[in-house]
């Protein structure tokens, strides 16, 4: 993320969870708390992250000073297969507070059994932290059986 903006999340994901593919169509979203309205119910919250409110008293995930958020779909204590990241995942703004849409579309790998959602601030490496925000808000985790249908999807929103 990029110092001092806000920024909105959205992600996808497709592919195979636990070696069963999943439905065609529209999968329903992962995330137990994906806007903030139950405040960090169902996130672990590590270091200087939180739940605020943002514009209009709408409450948004915030995180700074290297602080992140986590969500488990399903909870469960599985080793690490991938990190999905990258595609548009990181937000380049040059306004400060600009809300912009983040999404990437992945193939989970196969002996999957859960996925950790992150919610994290990037910055150049190196550079000291100086209390600057990320904030997410709106956010998704969805399964397809296939790349074009989770590309369908995305398509419904840009």
């Amino acid at each position: 993320m990029i110092f001092k903006r806000g920024f909105q999340s959205f992600m996808i994901l497709i592919g195979f969870l636990g070696g069963a593919l999943v439905c065609n169509g529209q999968s329903r979203n992962l995330l137990e708390n994906a806007n903030a309205d139950l405040g960090a119910e169902f996130w672990r919250a590590f270091g200087d992250a939180t739940v605020q409110p943002s514009t209009g008293n709408n409450l948004c995930f915030v995180v700074r000073n290297g602080g992140y958020m986590m969500e488990e779909a399903p909870p469960t204590g599985e080793r690490v297969l991938a990190y999905l990241q990258g595609q548009r995942t990181l937000a380049d703004t040059k306004i400060r507070d600009e809300w912009v849409d983040m999404w990437g579309i992945f193939q989970v790998p196969e002996r999957s059994k859960r996925i950790r959602f992150f919610l994290n601030q990037a910055s150049r490496w190196g550079a000291p932290h100086n209390g600057s925000a990320a904030r997410f808000d709106n956010l998704g985790l969805y399964l397809f059986a296939t790349k074009e249908d989770a590309e369908a999807f995305v398509n419904q929103y840009h």
